[in-house]
């Protein structure tokens, strides 16, 4: 044990050694000394000082208790401490009270409460809800493996066990996810993968800060510093998800408008699509996660996110934790999974009122279009709120779910219309426009123009060194940053979808139809779920404070967490996801091989020549 160093440069945490104490070899030598680890909450400071008196070359009180200017607070420490089992908290607390109190450097008077301990061999019971997790998890692979063998063997092809064993195969699982994409899109698969791992490597990043770090004063001043387009870029977390909700959007009116599926079906089908491994991820952590790890802080912050899950999943499955008890949410980034849902009901009944009366369509479409366009300035404007998620309060970045910018705006779907509704527009461009009948109708020349606007208003949008990053606030830039930059960001993302797929530039489109983008845009999903879940479980078990890098650090544990997260994806996908999709469709359409043979005879005669007729567009 010893005493805390580096607080004057914000390292809130001295961990000391947890193994070493845990594994004490006074321990072996006499079993009756049993040593216990406590993490103790210490404040250096109650005095109140203001900013006039915080002086580098002054008293250490002052310094200590005033805030950074982006919010730090470098009068709390946390401090992991060795002792025999027999101390009592009380006894704990006077300790390190003495320890503290021999440091010249320091507040005399400190506060210090323990806030936990964690005696060598103490074994934690297993729950009911633990064994019931472990037992799904070996029944899913153990059941597709059956599937697969009885598929295999059995000359019977129709029935409901044929179904339900065709529905775990690995064999057919397997080529689901690895089969070719017969949209032709090849941008999307690839704005996915790109979108999917910006999403990693971002959160990496500010997970990464939540716990603890050495050089917390360091994070402060990248936090501060505007000049670089890099560090601006990182500060712009929500843009990778706003893109998320229009490609939703697009994939919702292309399907509808090619009528693979009925509107109410597809509602259907997309429910169980995004529950199906959300549910098993909710599972995990409410019920097993708190048994997988340990670590100084590992029962105050794992302790806190598995209460939050076991109060809150139904909310989840239901669709309602962004609107309904969110500062308890249930995984920070689940909030995706209620609005992409929401969104996807509200594009439904446009799409329905548009083919019922294209008159009421239009006027309904438009105002929608308005409000999704307003509202999230009006409630930026109103409340008072930066006009993005990462500001200067820093307590508020280290703990979302008392961020007001994440509760009052980020979370919530009416303030994430519009990407969703350029999205849909695009899908419509695309669905009367088919990319596959009009290739290279825009010539390379007539392409410069349109990508450097696009190139110069989305790196703007992107990198643009924001008013509230230097402490200054203005209501109307707050409000204005918050209607533009989303809708700028999805509408250039959509410009260059068009640029790809309809411009006379064959060499990057056979780049973004590789193969494996396709592979991995359909692992995009069980990523963006199970990142979080191993940044949590990095985060927690942590035993020794970290040096925040943002490039070489953080550069590499956000490759790791990315290549744990797909291998994570795979195993949800090969036996949750398209399972459960399979057993869906199963049910809704109970005749499978007569629909097969009727989509078999329809392509038969496309290529015969009798197809749908397009517009044609001449080359310009």
């Amino acid at each position: 044990m010893h005493h805390p160093v580096g607080t004057f440069y914000g390292s809130e945490y001295s961990l000391g050694n947890y193994e070493q104490c845990l594994n004490a070899p006074s321990m072996v030598a006499d079993s009756r000394i049993v040593t216990q680890y406590c993490l103790a909450d210490v404040t250096l400071t109650g005095k109140k000082f203001t900013d006039n008196n915080r002086n580098v070359l002054g008293p250490t009180g002052p310094y200590v208790a005033t805030k950074t200017p982006i919010g730090r607070n470098l009068n709390k420490v946390f401090w992991g401490t060795c002792l025999p089992s027999t101390c009592k908290a009380g006894a704990i607390t006077k300790i390190l009270k003495t320890m503290y109190r021999t440091n010249p450097v320091t507040p005399s008077d400190p506060d210090i409460s323990v806030s936990s301990c964690e005696a060598a061999g103490e074994r934690r019971e297993k729950s009911f809800g633990f064994y019931a997790f472990i037992s799904l998890i070996i029944t899913l692979p153990v059941l597709s493996i059956i599937a697969t063998i009885y598929l295999q063997h059995t000359k019977n092809k129709s029935g409901v066990i044929h179904g339900i064993a065709d529905a775990f195969s690995l064999k057919r699982n397997w080529s689901s996810l690895t089969k070719k994409s017969d949209d032709g899109i090849g941008s999307l698969n690839l704005l996915k993968v790109a979108l999917a791992t910006l999403a990693v490597s971002t959160h990496t990043v500010f997970f990464e800060v939540m716990g603890p770090i050495s050089n917390g004063l360091h994070y402060d001043k990248t936090m501060l510093k505007t000049s670089s387009p890099l560090l601006n870029s990182v500060k712009h977390i929500d843009l990778p998800v706003d893109n998320f909700l229009m490609v939703s959007g697009l994939l919702l009116v292309k399907g509808l408008m090619e009528k693979k599926k009925k509107p109410i079906v597809a509602l259907i089908q997309r429910y169980f699509r995004l529950t199906a491994s959300f549910s098993v991820v909710i599972f995990y952590v409410a019920s097993a996660s708190m048994y997988t790890g340990d670590g100084p802080v590992w029962q105050k912050f794992a302790g806190r996110e598995q209460q939050a899950c076991a109060d809150n999943w139904w909310r989840g499955l239901l669709m309602l934790n962004n609107y309904v008890n969110s500062e308890n949410i249930c995984l920070l980034v689940s909030w995706y999974i209620p609005c992409d849902y929401q969104l996807a009901v509200m594009g439904t009944m446009l799409y329905l009122i548009w083919q019922k009366n294209k008159t009421v369509g239009k006027v309904v479409t438009t105002v929608t279009c308005i409000l999704a366009l307003l509202v999230p300035g009006l409630v930026t404007y109103y409340k008072k709120l930066p006009g993005m998620i990462v500001y200067h309060d820093l307590e508020k970045i280290l703990d979302f779910r008392k961020n007001d910018v994440y509760l009052d705006t980020y979370i919530r779907s009416h303030n994430r219309a519009g990407p969703y509704l350029i999205g849909m527009a695009m899908g419509y461009i695309i669905s009367v426009y088919k990319p596959s009948n009009y290739r290279n109708v825009i010539a390379k020349k007539k392409l410069i123009l349109p990508f450097l606007l696009t190139s110069i208003v989305a790196y703007k949008v992107v990198t643009a060194p924001l008013s509230w990053a230097t402490l200054e606030y203005d209501h109307l830039s707050s409000a204005l940053y918050a209607v533009l930059s989303r809708n700028l960001w999805a509408l250039c993302t959509c410009v260059t979808i068009g640029i790809v797929e309809y411009g006379d530039i064959a060499s990057i489109r056979k780049f973004t139809g590789w193969h494996g983008f396709t592979i991995l845009s359909r692992l995009a999903y069980g990523i963006y779920l199970t990142h979080s879940v191993i940044l949590h479980q990095n985060l927690y078990s942590r035993k020794n404070i970290q040096q925040f890098d943002l490039i070489y650090a953080e550069g590499m544990h956000s490759f790791g967490v990315m290549t744990m997260s797909i291998v994570f994806a795979t195993l949800l996908w090969m036996f949750v996801e398209a399972p459960l999709n399979n057993i869906v469709n199963l049910v809704i359409n109970p005749r499978p091989e007569e629909q097969k043979i009727n989509q078999r005879t329809k392509q038969k005669l496309e290529r015969n020549g009798v197809a749908e007729t397009s517009p044609k567009i001449k080359r310009s």
